[in-house]
């Protein structure tokens, strides 16, 4: 796995995802452009990992009427509150139905890609949202690496034949619509990373 998933993706299983455990792909799920948005996903979502004292605000934005811009931000609190950015990575998303399972891609979009020798790698998760809960599995490598697959249509045919494999996904994890009340702590953890709000 490469280093800019790596750890962006531990908090997001917590959208702890498995550290270590997973893989990421070098073919996309999907077609982005064939998807389409669904704004049930649209928002500000929040991961608590008390043991750590970290938050995660994952912001979903539709940058068209296919694809979401995806801005991941992992800071740290201390006792006093105060807000110590980590980790920010961006990332374009879309959405795939795969034999009625909704699956998101998650592609990088950072200035790393512009670098000599720069690999594109993809992240797939089901995703599904209940009220203000957006639940996530990543779909591991331990299944599909070994099947060698090369096109996204024989990856979606793949993961459509092993749904309910229980090696195909990893663990839950859960992000929530952030009250619109936390408003203003949301926007503390937004400009900890200089973005203007």
């Amino acid at each position: 796995m490469t280093a800019r998933f790596r750890r962006p993706l531990t908090f997001l299983i917590a959208f702890s995802i498995i550290a270590g455990l997973i893989g990421c792909f070098e073919i996309p799920l999907g077609d982005p452009e064939q998807s389409k948005v669904d704004t049930q996903f649209t928002g500000l979502w929040l991961q608590k990992d008390p043991s750590n004292n970290q938050e995660s605000l994952v912001s979903i934005l539709p940058y068209d009427s296919r694809t979401y811009l995806v801005t991941y931000m992992a800071v740290a609190r201390d006792a006093q509150k105060h807000i110590t950015p980590d980790t920010e990575t961006t990332y374009k998303m879309w959405l795939t139905n795969v034999a009625g399972t909704t699956f998101a891609t998650l592609e990088t979009k950072d200035p790393s890609m512009l670098l000599p020798k720069a690999e594109k790698y993809y992240a797939y998760f089901k995703i599904s949202r209940q009220a203000d809960t957006i639940t996530a599995q990543m779909v591991e490598d331990k299944l599909i690496k070994p099947a060698n697959l090369t096109t996204p249509q024989d990856l979606e045919k793949f993961i459509a034949q092993n749904l309910n494999n229980p090696d195909l996904l990893g663990e839950q994890t859960q992000f929530h619509l952030v009250d619109p009340d936390h408003s203003d702590d949301m926007k503390a953890i937004i400009t900890a990373f200089n973005h203007s709000t």
